[in-house]
């Protein structure tokens, strides 16, 4: 009976990472033309976008699409959802956090801070404390409500740079598409809120939501951007990581992801 058990949970896991490309009429397609922006900027990644109109997804190196990595500042996206949730934060705009003094790489970041101004700039100390208040049992229950990556916020401090959390692009698109559609277990109004926060770009017909990571700590560096554009009634939704071999990776970032956006019609 264990090892039925053992079975089961497997075939669950499985077909809960395929599920953003399997569903009843997806297509998935393969685009190796894609690879070129990578190979553009001299380094290697994955990138995954869905359509939801046309219900299909396209992926970059599939293998690397299921293989989960650290999300670094990604995952001030579930964070900033569960603070608003717990009342830990009662207002993304207006409540103050507190700098501590201490000085942070990110000169921005070196002076209180509202929820929104935090997320937008990427300030780990403050998300250091927000986790710290919101307590490690209490937001692994929220990321297994979410389903987000591996559940499992412990291991070094901050976990999301040095722990044991772990995320697939492919389930970052899972998890996006439940947040961008208000199907995850919490306020509504909360998910707006983050939302509202993620807009890093408005064009002619178009909305950009997204967030960016980077973690030094594993061998090669990782870096991160995750989010959606919506055009209209539709939506394409992304996730990218690439190898952060040297500097001019950083704001490779969002160059390739938006590249690839470009080339499958997501922007103009």
């Amino acid at each position: 009976m264990p090892e039925l058990t053992h079975v089961t949970r497997f075939v669950l896991a499985l077909l809960l990472c395929l599920a953003p490309l399997s569903g009843s009429t997806a297509e998935v397609e393969k685009r190796p033309d894609i690879g070129r922006h990578f190979d553009a900027a001299g380094t290697q990644g994955t990138i995954v976008v869905r359509d939801v109109s046309a219900d299909s997804t396209i992926v970059h190196n599939r293998t690397r699409a299921e293989t989960g990595f650290l999300p670094t500042s990604t995952f001030k996206i579930p964070a900033s959802l569960v603070a608003l949730e717990t009342g830990i934060v009662q207002d993304a705009h207006n409540d103050v956090l507190k700098w501590d003094g201490v000085e942070w790489i990110v000169p921005a970041c070196n002076t209180d801070q509202t929820l929104a101004t935090a997320l937008v700039r990427s300030c780990v100390p403050i998300f250091a404390v927000l986790g710290k208040r919101i307590g490690d049992k209490r937001l692994n229950a929220y990321l297994a409500d979410f389903d987000y990556g591996n559940h499992d916020a412990t291991g070094s401090y901050p976990y999301w740079l040095e722990g044991n959390l772990r995320i697939s692009a492919l389930e970052q698109i899972a998890f996006l598409g439940r947040l961008r559609r208000n199907d995850l277990p919490i306020s509504p109004d909360h998910m707006q809120t983050v939302r509202d926060i993620l807009v890093t770009e408005e064009g002619d017909g178009y909305v950009m939501r997204a967030k960016t990571g980077w973690a030094t700590s594993p061998e090669p560096e990782i870096g991160w951007v995750v989010g959606w554009v919506e055009r209209g009634d539709n939506a394409y939704l992304f996730a990218l990581n690439v190898d952060i071999l040297k500097p001019e990776h950083i704001a490779a970032r969002l160059d390739i992801a938006k590249a690839v956006l470009k080339d499958l019609g997501a922007l103009p």
